[in-house]
């Protein structure tokens, strides 16, 4: 007869412990297995391990364990030893093959046993594939959920691995950058954010993969897929897995028209200062030039004009004069000149002028003119008109020394608010657009920015006072109209002035 064994109030024989054993292992929810590992076989199995496998009983029996887990026996073998060695374990997510072929997602805890001299293992087998399929169904929906946040926000979102290569790209960013994000990604970011074609080159941006914590840029250069320049404004956040940087995250956004805004901000309180200087000095120095002007045209009126000084104080009247001229033009610039408005036809004043200039631009300029067929009226001062048409052509005709092509060009324009947004010094409305164009030298990137300052020129020291063009910023200016200038060295010169229309 067995022993006893006793517990609290109860006693069981030892044959009832083993039938209490079986019961417990007979109606456990869970899938229990005994396995051999060294034979490689299921030695039994409860009706739950049968039915999870969908064996019969008797096929289980001896069921090779590599037919159940044919893709994880070298994580199974090192689970079997870690439980021989700590005489327990557990494992998390492995696949397990049922008899129709079907894969099944389980966690294993497993306890070592000895069987007949020899170690077993007990396997407490849970499927968790529906578990499993619903989490992998929330992941699904929070990553569609995150995708569609990505591709509604309007900055650039772009995602960069330790090797500094495109994880991925949001439609945003796709579209500020040109780029499909299926043809971006996998590609160094170096494609977008240098001028240069090395693919693999150094960037600030990659600097971000590896820092702790995220970086700030407000003013940086990305490139186009044409390789076309746009100014952004970027933050750089590291993506830290298991204690280490593992890429980094980009969130960027366009910041061109804001620059340009600033830039022209800081342009025109640059000129305004400088007109304010120049007006100051002009007031002083016409005051000078009125004495000189009135005293030499006294001392000329009481002299012979044999008189050996007469052609001195004729030189001191002439000066005198030029300097007020230019004192005129520095009052234009510095828009404290007194105006008489009208209403004048632009097209009539471009085509009598035109008519009149054609002498002084001369034989080997091609002058072309593309006037509107109706009448282009605008309230303006007719001689700061004229001065206007007048200083942007001979500029031309100076930009062509060999010859070329002038043409000059009217149109009616309407300057909607988001036009008007991008130019610090324009309201929307309707605008009469006069355009001067030369197929000439161009003018150098570095000298775009001051081309409008006074006395500052691209010519040579007795081509000209450098006033033309302030003279032609002062007037637009003080017409509440707004004047620009593209210019591509080798090709040409293009200025456009846009004055308020009337009627």
């Amino acid at each position: 007869m067995g022993g006893l064994i006793v517990t609290g109030r109860f006693s069981l024989s030892e044959a009832g412990l083993v039938a209490a054993r079986r019961l417990v292992f007979e109606h456990s929810n869970d899938a229990i297995f005994i396995i051999d590992p060294l034979a490689d076989e299921i030695v039994d199995a409860n009706s739950q391990g049968c039915e999870m496998l969908m064996y019969e009983h008797e096929e289980l029996i001896g069921l090779a364990v590599s037919a159940v887990h044919p893709d994880e026996m070298p994580r199974l073998q090192a689970f079997a030893n870690t439980v021989f060695e700590e005489g327990s374990g557990w494992t998390d997510e492995l696949t397990c093959l049922t008899k129709t072929g079907r894969k099944l997602a389980a966690e294993i805890s497993g306890s070592a046993i000895e069987i007949g001299g020899r170690s077993h293992m007990i396997a407490i087998v849970r499927d968790i594939t529906e578990r499993r399929d619903s989490e992998r169904r929330r992941l699904d929906r929070l990553r569609h959920h995150q995708e569609l946040l990505l591709d509604a926000v309007g900055d650039g979102v772009v995602g960069l691995d330790t090797e500094n290569r495109v994880t991925f790209l949001n439609p945003a960013g796709a579209r500020l950058l040109g780029w499909a994000a299926e043809a971006l990604i996998g590609q160094y970011c170096a494609v977008f954010t240098m001028s240069t074609d090395d693919p693999e080159g150094v960037c600030a941006l990659a600097d971000g993969v590896t820092e702790e914590h995220a970086r700030e840029v407000l003013d940086a250069t990305f490139y186009r897929r044409d390789r076309s320049p746009v100014r952004v404004e970027y933050i750089s956040t590291p993506v830290i897995q298991e204690g280490a940087p593992s890429g980094c995250v980009v969130s960027f956004k366009d910041v061109s028209r804001r620059a340009r805004l600033e830039d022209e901000l800081r342009q025109a309180q640059k000129m305004d200062a400088i007109g304010h200087l120049a007006a100051g000095i002009a007031h002083d120095f016409n005051n000078l030039l009125t004495v000189i002007l009135a005293d030499s045209q006294i001392l000329l009126a009481g002299i012979c004009p044999n008189d050996p000084s007469c052609s001195a104080l004729e030189g001191i009247r002439d000066g005198a004069e030029r300097g007020a001229a230019l004192v005129r033009q520095l009052l234009m610039f510095s828009r404290r000149h007194e105006t008489k408005l009208e209403i004048l036809d632009l097209n009539v004043l471009v085509e009598n002028l035109t008519r009149f200039l054609k002498p002084i631009i001369g034989a080997r300029i091609e002058v072309k003119t593309e006037l509107l067929p109706d009448p282009l009226l605008v309230n303006a001062d007719a001689s700061q008109l004229d001065q206007i048409v007048m200083n942007l052509t001979i500029n031309a005709r100076d930009a062509m020394p060999n010859g070329g092509r002038l043409t000059i060009v009217t149109e009616s324009v309407e300057v909607d608010p988001e036009w008007a947004s991008q130019h610090a010094d324009l309201a929307p409305g309707r605008y009469a657009k006069l355009s001067v164009s030369d197929t000439g030298v161009g003018i150098e990137p570095e000298a775009q920015a001051r081309i409008f300052e006074p006395f500052f020129t691209t010519k040579t020291e007795s081509g000209g006072t450098g006033l033309g063009l302030a003279t032609v910023y002062g007037i637009v200016k003080q017409s509440e109209g707004h004047v620009g200038m593209r210019s591509t060295p080798g090709e040409g010169t293009t200025f456009t002035v846009l004055l308020p229309a009337t009627g």
